[in-house]
């Protein structure tokens, strides 16, 4: 299971939609793990209403080759293996090959977004796949690998400002973006591989208001902004959020919050009130053994629940 999270606003160029206020769908859309979507890349909308939504996503354990978007090939090492496919820009209902700007959020050396988007002049320029790395991605959910901080100016190619971010050396990537192809969802009640279906969304998902996150400091914190530590700083106050109505990911059915433990006590009989508990009327021997969780005391045993009192019985 992979945790995903998506904000339904504007799109990035500043588009509106008729509706900005429902959760939005994942076949054929991006997402982001906390990280990659809390560190300040994906929030177009300020609308206050806008929803943010996590999501349960069950993806193939598979190892695919030549992966160069969701492995260190991001910041110039070789293709590799990968539980997930190379990324794509999706928009509209269709994902394409990644664009400059992805890349560049990406942090790809800029020779190779170059040798892979020939002719590039702006953040929206299309790319390059090759045939055998996008049909990969048509039916495999993509992951792209995004080191923080994350470049400004990228809206640009070639892009203002420092490129790669200087801070950025060395750092792993602790962000992540994702797509959803819809060639690779299973049908509802198909199990993952099915039928070679390759990812399934788990029915129940969880949606938060843009308010309720800044108001908890999310994209409202005192760090540098941009930096890694508002990112992170972002992503902590998130969870926090997020965790306080959403169970985590593969335990969906669950009851949630947990149930609270049983409370310790002693069972009682006689006593108006627990300031009269002592041991000669919260007995603890074998015939009233039984009686001994709350619920059966007060219920079939008729007593009374005083919980943590015997250290105070006398």
């Amino acid at each position: 299971w992979i945790e995903v999270f998506r904000h339904r606003g504007r799109a990035w160029d500043g588009r509106e939609f008729p509706e900005t206020r429902l959760p939005d769908f994942l076949a054929n859309h991006n997402s982001a793990n906390l990280v990659g979507a809390f560190f300040g890349g994906t929030n177009y909308n300020r609308d206050s209403l806008s929803p943010w939504t996590r999501y349960c996503v069950e993806i193939l354990d598979t190892a695919l080759p030549d992966v160069t978007t969701a492995s260190r090939f991001t910041e110039g090492g070789p293709p590799s293996t990968s539980p997930f496919a190379d990324y794509l820009s999706c928009w509209g209902g269709t994902c394409h090959c990644a664009v400059v700007e992805d890349r560049m959020v990406m942090s790809r050396p800029l020779e190779q977004i170059k040798a892979e988007c020939p002719g590039a002049t702006k953040g929206g320029s299309p790319c390059n796949c090759s045939a055998a790395g996008s049909a990969q991605s048509q039916r495999f959910t993509g992951g792209a690998s995004i080191p923080l901080p994350v470049s400004t100016g990228i809206y640009a190619f070639p892009p203002k400002g420092p490129y790669p971010s200087p801070s950025m050396a060395d750092a792993p990537a602790t962000a992540m973006w994702f797509s959803h192809p819809e060639g690779g969802l299973c049908p509802p009640g198909a199990a993952v591989g099915e039928g070679g279906c390759t990812w399934r969304l788990d029915p129940a998902a969880f949606t938060v208001a843009e308010w309720e996150l800044t108001e908890a400091g999310v994209f409202n914190n005192t760090m540098p902004y941009h930096s890694e530590a508002w990112s992170l700083v972002n992503a902590g106050f998130a969870r926090h959020v997020f965790d306080a109505v959403a169970p985590p990911c593969g335990i969906a059915s669950r009851p949630w919050p947990p149930p609270e433990k049983p409370r310790e006590g002693e069972c009682c009989w006689s006593i108006p009130s627990c300031d009269g508990a002592r041991a000669e009327v919260c007995p603890k021997r074998k015939q009233t053994e039984p009686c001994q969780d709350e619920s059966t005391c007060t219920g079939s045993c008729g007593g009374r629940w005083c919980p943590n009192r015997l250290a105070n019985f006398v």
